[in-house]
């Protein structure tokens, strides 16, 4: 993956990407565009999957909206199935995140 960034006197930054940590926190402080580049390279590898959603709102809101939008964004992505998205959904429920 190449970022190019127009704040910095470096003209381009190759990062390896190879471990789930590190690709979602890359992706974390990525824009719309750094994204795409990202999904590119995670769909070259064979055993990670990406997906990115996005959740604003107060903090209350976000609470209960939260897992929600992190098991549709699985879904839609085909991450996970929906068998799976069931019992993933009631999991975390039950942990009361």
């Amino acid at each position: 993956m190449t970022l190019i960034s127009k704040k910095t006197t470096i003209p381009e930054v190759t990062i390896s990407a190879t471990r789930v940590g590190k690709i979602a926190l890359i992706a974390a402080i990525s824009n719309e565009k750094e994204e795409e580049s990202i999904k590119q390279v995670v769909d070259g590898l064979d055993d990670i999957k990406l997906a990115v959603t996005f959740v604003s709102g107060k903090t209350n809101k976000v609470k209960d909206t939260f897992i929600q939008s992190l098991i549709g964004c699985a879904l839609q992505n085909k991450i996970i199935t929906k068998k799976r998205a069931t019992f993933m959904r009631q999991f975390m429920l039950d942990l009361k995140l």
